[in-house]
């Protein structure tokens, strides 16, 4: 419809002129999996092997760059997407065109929706298909519009794992008068099945046959391999970091100017946030206050991602995003009665406006303009490294750039310490790639121990149990500085 359309437009001019140019290190990996292999994640299966097929299609076209570009367009182009088929289910769920309209933008404009569409992260895409999922769950009828979800959703758990709680979430979504048992199986059975046999396909392609014990164990965990556990863990300490990423996902509260800051020449843009934190809390306010039963279900279904982010990943606004689509149907029912009123009207658009432009002003336009601290501290240590030097890394961020974007080969402990799960193994590890580099004629470089912050250092121990003498230990002497870096060598 013309209206899909327009939206969809609409969010390209928002994403497609502002790609960002301060990549995010899962972006990297993902474009040097598919660059390189390997294809097969099974958190995240569906992604890669798309990529790969626009990148070659590309350069069958002609085009000679790197698969990075072309997966930040293909960001854009699913969030453009996913906002306009959110509009068609937030049309379906309001009277006024209006409330439609001002969720499609409170969404698209709100901090990881707008970050993620303009960077390379797979989520977007598994957002425009719970995006499109929805929209048939909202229009009910006939049953292949539940088959049809079913198979969208079934897409999105195949772009990101996490949205097999999409599932109870689009069941709550089910509109008056199909909420029934029928309507519930077709939507179920079809994702279900398809989820089913694709992981079972996925699941014996990369491991071989194995029994249902195994093939549960590989489904429902991670990793082949141990990881992190900062990971999938249950703390109640994670669930107040889980709220303030949710607030995070829209707008960037963690630059947010305290009251004692407020009148000591703080900057404009930290107090922006303010604002745009206070505008947020209205339009929550008045949704509250207006609520009624399609606002609460909605309310409910983003809840359903809320238990699975505090076990993965509290401190991360970026799985957010697809939960994010149930709390812009919530303010839409909410305030669906309340934006046909002209004043009202005015004030829910200033607070959309607030937000966005904070977001603009704070993030979007400076990640598009400006390369950054990371690339300019990357691009400094590889100008001072030959293709057969290595870098040791203690802290993800700008060392993940060095491989992909100026071929210098790194280890990072951290990674290390998650194949290993020992500290004195990973040690061993890197020593090993070090003397390998020294015997073959390279240079090996890292990070100053003292560069790295108090609160680094601490969070550094607490997850690998690494600690300053650990890296000290690797006998580096002062090399060079790049920005406020000292880098060691390592003799």
């Amino acid at each position: 419809m013309p209206e899909f359309l327009v939206v969809t437009v609409f969010a390209l001019g928002l994403y497609i002129p502002f790609l960002s140019i301060q990549y995010d290190p899962n972006g990297i990996v993902e474009a040097l999996a598919v660059e390189n292999g390997p294809l097969l994640n099974k958190n995240h299966m569906l992604y890669r092997p798309l990529g790969l097929v626009a990148w070659r299609a590309l350069q069958r076209a002609g085009y000679s760059g790197d698969s990075l570009p072309v997966l930040q367009v293909l960001s854009a182009v699913a969030g453009a997407f996913g906002l306009g088929f959110a509009f068609l289910a937030f049309r379906e769920m309001c009277v006024s065109a209006a409330a439609a309209v001002a969720g499609a933008v409170f969404l698209g404009t709100s901090f990881t929706y707008w970050v993620s569409a303009t960077d390379v992260f797979y989520v977007t895409l598994a957002g425009m298909f719970a995006a499109a999922a929805l929209t048939c769950v909202v229009r009910a009828a006939p049953d292949g519009w539940m088959v049809a979800a079913g198979i969208l959703a079934a897409l999105s758990i195949f772009t990101w794992q996490g949205c097999l709680f999409l599932l109870p979430a689009l069941l709550l979504m089910l509109p008056k008068g199909f909420r029934t048992i029928r309507s519930a199986s077709l939507f179920l059975f079809s994702a279900g099945l398809l989820t089913a046999f694709v992981y079972v396909v996925a699941a014996f392609a990369s491991r071989g046959a194995m029994g249902p014990r195994d093939l549960w164990a590989w489904f429902t965990h991670y990793s082949e391999n141990a990881t992190l556990a900062i990971w999938g863990t249950w703390e109640p300490q994670r669930v107040p970091v889980a709220a303030l990423s949710a607030l995070d996902s829209i707008t960037a509260v963690r630059l947010a100017a305290g009251l004692s800051e407020l009148f000591h020449g703080v900057q404009l843009g930290r107090i922006a946030v303010d604002c745009s934190v206070l505008a947020f809390s209205v339009l929550m306010i008045a949704g509250v206050a207006k609520a009624r039963s399609a606002a609460l279900r909605s309310l409910a279904a983003y809840f359903c991602f809320f238990p699975f982010i505090v076990w993965w990943d509290a401190g991360s606004d970026k799985w957010f995003l697809v939960a994010n689509i149930f709390l812009a149907a919530f303010l839409v029912c909410s305030l669906d009665a309340l934006l046909q009123r002209k004043y009202a009207k005015l004030g829910v658009t200033v607070c959309i406006v607030v937000i966005a432009a904070t977001n603009f002003m704070t993030t979007i336009r400076p990640r598009h303009f400006d390369a950054g601290r990371d690339r300019r501290i990357v691009q400094c240590v590889a100008g001072h490294m030959r293709p057969a030097d290595l870098f040791v890394a203690a802290e993800w961020g700008w060392p993940d750039y060095l491989l992909y974007l100026h071929k210098r080969a790194s280890i990072n402990l951290i990674n290390e310490f998650a194949r290993f799960q020992d500290t004195q193994g990973t040690l061993a590890s890197a020593r090993e790639s070090i003397a390998k580099t020294h015997n073959d004629g390279g240079r090996v470089y890292m990070e100053n121990p003292r560069s790295h912050s108090g609160a680094h250092l601490q969070w550094l121990k607490e997850t690998t149990g690494l600690v300053t003498t650990d890296l000290s230990g690797f006998g580096g002497t002062p090399s060079f500085a790049c920005d406020d870096v000292t880098i060691d060598v390592v003799n």
